[in-house]
């Protein structure tokens, strides 16, 4: 992701630590000069509106980088929060991300769709719980099989979930001893 920062930094004539006003500026500069609409030529067109389009994908690109400049340091912080409990919903790390939402809604209760984000990540861990305990009542009663599913369908989830990784492994060596001491 850097190194896509540094061409969208290049598309734009800038050093990679441009300030946020510069990267505007350079925008609007930019934008003024190749918009489409300056030449009526078919094929000069055909051309600005190649490099226009590029130059808006490069703004788009950085335009967080200079909305975040804006904030202040309280609103930085829950920006930071909001993304970083994002990242661990799509990570389907629920419980971390749980804490997260928690810490800003302690903050600021109205915070973006926060409330929403905290209610569906803790339907998600509560119903993979569920699967865990049940996954875990069958390997407890030595139900192989049962077992193994379930686990499987946990690790499809999150393949980090708690212990199941070991615990499907273990179901799958006492199936095959299962399986062996059946056949003798």
């Amino acid at each position: 992701m850097l190194t896509a920062m540094k061409n969208y930094y290049q598309i734009l004539g800038l050093p990679p630590n441009a300030p946020p006003r510069k990267i505007k500026e350079q925008y609007r500069k930019l934008a003024k000069i190749y918009h489409p609409d300056k030449l009526v030529n078919a094929a000069d067109k055909a051309r600005l509106v190649e490099k226009f389009k590029e130059i808006n994908e490069a703004y788009e690109a950085l335009s967080e980088v200079v909305k975040r400049a804006t904030l202040n340091p309280a609103e930085r912080k829950l920006d930071f929060l909001y993304r970083q409990g994002r990242r661990l919903s799509k990570q389907k790390k629920w419980s971390k991300a749980m804490t997260v939402y928690n810490e800003i809604l302690a903050i600021d209760s109205n915070y973006r769709d926060t409330l929403t984000c905290l209610q569906e990540a803790r339907r998600k861990h509560k119903r993979l719980a569920a699967q865990y305990t049940e996954a875990n009542s069958f390997f407890k009663r030595e139900k192989w099989t049962e077992a193994i599913e379930s686990f499987e369908r946990i690790l499809k989830e999150d393949p980090k979930y708690r212990d199941a990784a070991q615990k499907i492994k273990k179901a799958r060596r006492e199936q095959l001893k299962a399986d062996f001491m059946s056949q003798y």
